[in-house]
């Protein structure tokens, strides 16, 4: 399955998803309202209501977290794939350009010669360079994400199509968890702060 494929079958777990929470939430309401039921009653139905509902919604969120996950993975792995072994005097441009500039500005030169095959050099050099430089976990890991993403975005704009498949597949996932987040929230407490957080982060045309 592709990318997209994945994308679009976790939204549309997120449509079913919405529709069942707007379902609920009316349910719940005419319970409420629905004055020829006794208290007892109303309670019992709501509890038991509630539970189902919620067992139904974590298991749409763990089929959804699962598809973006494994499709997170796939676009890190193509973005971590070796270089070419086509352009052997890569790797040595590449570190000849870190004794003088930052990764980021490395990678801001190669994109505008489109050095592809650089690119993808100074990419799996960057973990090396920082380590070499930042001592500190967090802020080592913070600094090497930072320049990776600007490398990837170069590789990208300078015509890397497998680059550009993954950096897309990224937005796509991270729409959707955003999405998924906006869901979780209005069940928990349906606003109308909410719900216009929710149609934000929907496609046009799903809320």
């Amino acid at each position: 399955m592709t990318a997209d494929q994945t994308l679009a079958t976790a939204n549309l777990e997120l449509d079913r998803l919405q529709a069942r929470i707007e379902a609920h939430h009316e349910a719940l309401a005419d319970l409420n309202t629905n004055r020829d039921v006794s208290e007892e009653y109303r309670d019992r139905a709501r509890g038991e209501q509630q539970e189902d509902h919620l067992q139904a919604i974590a298991a749409v969120r763990r089929r959804v977290d699962d598809l973006l996950t494994r499709t997170a993975s796939e676009a890190d792995a193509a973005l971590a794939a070796p270089p070419s072994a086509a352009d052997p005097t890569a790797a040595a441009r590449v570190q000849a350009a870190l004794a003088t500039m930052a990764p980021a500005d490395v990678a801001d030169v190669l994109a505008e010669m489109g050095d592809l095959e650089g690119l993808r050099h100074l990419r799996r050099q960057v973990p090396l360079f920082v380590a070499a430089r930042e001592s500190e976990p967090m802020a080592r890991a913070r600094f090497t994400r930072q320049v990776l993403d600007t490398i990837d975005e170069r590789l990208a704009s300078a015509g890397g199509e497998n680059e550009r498949g993954a950096l897309a597949a990224r937005t796509g996932i991270e729409a959707t968890r955003a999405r998924l987040e906006s869901l979780w929230d209005f069940n928990a407490r349906p606003t109308g702060v909410r719900r216009m957080n929710l149609a934000y982060a929907s496609p046009q045309g799903a809320a």
